[in-house]
Formats: C-alpha cells, sequence, structure tokens
C-alpha cells in the first residue's frame, strides 16, 4: 500500500518501492521525474579508443575502430600539439586491410574567427589527399588544440557510402598569434568500407596527446 505522506525522520529501514512512484521497479527500469517507474534509456556513447602520451610521434592510429555497429562517432581531442608552427593536422581514412587513403577523394571546408579580429578567416578545398582537423597550429604546450567532432561513416550503406567529419576547435594561430574558433569539416567519397583512420601533422610530430574515439549509441 502506497503513502500519500511519509516522514522520512520517524522511519527506518528500506521505503518500498511503490511509495516512491507507480509502475513496476526492477533492474531494467529506472524512476523518472513524474513519479513513474520506466525503462532505463539505453543510448549514450561508448569508449572505443584513447591514445594519450607527451612525447612525439608521427601519427594517432584508430585503425579497425569502425565497424558497422555504429554509423555516428564522437572523436573527443582533449589535447593536442605539433612540434612545428603554422602547420596543419590532417587525418586519412583506413581500409579493411589497414591502408591508408589519399586518392584526391576529400572536400572540405572550414570558418575561424581570431580573438581581436572581427574579420571571418575561411578556406576551402575539393580533391585533397586528406582531411582538415585543424590548421595554421603553433608549437609549444601552450598552444595546444581542443576540439570535438562528429563522425557519420556511411561506407558500410552501399547505397550513400559517404564518411563525414566535421567539429568545432579551439587552439592558438601560429601565424597571428592569438587564441581563435572554428568550424572545420570534411567528406571523404568512397566505394570502399572504411574501418579506421589515422591523424598525422603537416609537417614534424605530434605530441601532448589526449584523443579519444567514442561510438554513439542511440538505443
Amino acid at each position: 500500500m502506497a503513502f500519500t505522506t511519509l516522514d522520512l525522520s520517524k522511519q527506518s529501514g528500506v521505503v518500498e518501492t511503490d511509495n516512491l512512484g507507480s509502475g513496476t521497479a526492477s533492474s531494467s527500469t529506472v524512476l523518472f521525474g513524474d513519479q513513474t517507474f520506466k525503462t532505463a534509456p539505453s543510448g549514450g556513447l561508448v569508449l572505443i579508443s584513447r591514445l594519450t602520451g607527451d612525447g612525439n610521434v608521427s601519427f594517432l592510429n584508430f585503425d579497425n575502430t569502425l565497424t558497422s555497429t555504429y554509423s555516428q562517432y564522437l572523436l573527443s581531442v582533449r589535447t593536442l600539439g605539433t612540434t612545428t608552427d603554422q602547420g596543419n593536422i590532417y587525418l586519412r581514412v583506413t581500409d579493411a586491410s589497414g591502408d591508408a587513403k589519399g586518392n584526391g577523394a576529400y572536400s572540405w571546408s572550414r570558418i575561424t574567427m581570431e580573438a581581436g579580429n572581427s574579420t571571418l578567416s575561411t578556406g576551402q578545398g575539393e580533391g585533397a589527399n586528406e582531411g582538415y582537423l585543424a590548421t595554421d597550429m603553433n608549437n609549444g604546450a601552450g598552444t595546444l588544440m581542443s576540439g570535438n567532432y562528429t563522425i557519420i561513416n556511411r561506407s558500410f550503406d552501399s547505397t550513400a557510402r559517404r564518411f563525414k567529419c566535421f567539429g568545432n576547435v579551439v587552439q592558438y594561430d601560429g601565424t597571428q598569434s592569438r587564441f581563435e574558433q572554428g568550424t572545420i569539416g570534411f567528406e571523404y567519397t568512397t566505394a570502399l568500407e572504411i574501418h579506421g583512420f589515422y591523424i598525422y601533422p603537416q609537417s614534424g610530430s605530434l605530441n601532448y596527446v589526449d584523443v579519444a574515439l567514442y561510438g554513439v549509441k542511440n538505443s
């Protein structure tokens, strides 16, 4: 029997679930704000791979991380730096054999704004050999980039084979020596299944690495 009022100061032990809300309390239900027990939400992020380290590396390998289980991913760049000034950070997709694809099938664009400068900076390209994650980086521990990118991998769909990566990035501009924020993205057109990717700098090495890949679980 459920109580209409419950004075917890006079209670001891465990409160029965029928006094908390309507519906059936079980291991697969949770109590919602409308005081009803409902099926627990099952969506969320599933960590697939995380790469970390302060030392210099030539590239970050996320090979064999993309499957037909997910069509959407989150690439979270907590920190990432380069050893050279005014360089870009690229991404190339890899096939089932781990071979990187740089065959002029990338299209990209970006819009950025620098602190202290109201003029937008833009860039774009077609027929590129790689996708862009960041442009015009500066080197040093105090000039790292951070960003979150959505990855849509439709390469397992025979009717719409596309790989898209787009997101927001904050960084320290290597030319103007200013903080900047921007939106950047690219698309790779393919006739192959894309099973992974790797990230690398225009020149030099990557450092101060903390990059994670999550699968987006909708249900």
